[in-house]
């Protein structure tokens, strides 16, 4: 039997890298899905061509967007709405300014560009 997937969840990026390239060389059929620490690596390893990256603290910080909303007052299906719009506006802005990470100017251009255009995520109703 073949692998198909390789998940590489290692807390420290180097490594990470390494497994990501040796993977690539010697099984490059293995879809790779990636936990990262935050956008920096991330934006490495989109650059790299690395579809599947997940930020390790995205995750806790929609709980606690969603738990802080229901203790407002919200309900539970909008504050579930309001989460589901902040991922996806969060992951698209990722893949977006990827590109432009290491070029100062660039990465703040485009991060603003991204603002005006969408605006902030607006608050869910109650």
């Amino acid at each position: 039997a073949k692998a198909e997937v390789l998940v590489i969840a290692v807390d420290d990026f180097t490594i990470t890298a390494r497994l990501v390239e040796v993977a690539r060389h010697h099984f490059p059929h293995l879809k790779l899905v990636v936990r990262v620490p935050d956008r920096a690596e991330a934006y490495t390893l989109l650059r790299d061509g690395v579809a599947d990256v997940h930020r390790e603290t995205t995750g806790t910080a929609c709980d606690m967007g969603y738990a802080t909303l229901r203790a407002l007052g919200h309900r539970s299906f909008h504050a579930r709405r309001a989460l589901q719009a902040f991922r996806a506006h969060d992951e698209s802005g990722v893949r977006a300014l990827a590109a432009h990470w290491g070029d100062e100017a660039s990465y703040f251009s485009a991060a603003r560009a991204r603002i005006s255009r969408r605006g902030r995520p607006k608050a869910p109703a109650k």
